[in-house]
């Protein structure tokens, strides 16, 4: 064999061999895209499907404010010590889920983002329209994902 046959196939083997480290490399930054992508979407599942039970939790938080609110009459203060403590108890249930409660105030402007508008009442001011005029039940969030776990429900004001 020639030397010029020999350089030429030289040359061939290391371009080959250049092209399957590059394949393999390429192969190597996809499985690793894909671990990562797989891992995100896990993390999502997990987020997604515990809403679902944080969203009855905040149900039950509902039902206690007004079991206590109904108990807040003289006489009864020895029965609303019990439902308090699991009231506290459930609440923590969410903190240590990352779920807060939605501030919303008397006045604030309707935000379709966070608050879901239940009905409406006739306002004669302009500055109180949509605006909240009541509060009908709570909404909460997960604070790190800044996603909606329910809505606030609301009335707002409409201008008539």
């Amino acid at each position: 064999m020639s030397d010029k046959i020999i350089k030429e196939t030289l040359e061939e083997l290391q371009a080959a061999l250049s092209a399957e480290k590059e394949a393999k490399l390429m192969a190597l930054a996809d499985l690793e895209n894909y671990r990562k992508r797989m891992e995100r979407e896990r993390q999502e599942l997990i987020t997604y499907s515990n809403l679902s039970i944080l969203k009855a939790i905040a149900d039950t938080l509902d039902d206690f404010e007004r079991m206590i609110t109904d108990l807040e009459q003289p006489g009864q203060e020895d029965k609303i010590d019990a439902f308090k403590t699991v009231f506290d108890k459930t609440k923590g249930i969410l903190r240590d889920y990352s779920v807060e409660e939605i501030e919303v105030n008397i006045g604030d402007k309707l935000n379709p983002a966070l608050m879901e508008a239940i009905g409406t009442v006739t306002v004669a001011e302009a500055e109180k329209a949509n605006t909240v005029i009541h509060i009908a039940q709570k909404g909460y969030r997960l604070t790190n994902k800044d996603l909606v776990v329910r809505h606030a429900r609301v009335i707002v004001g409409k201008l008539g």
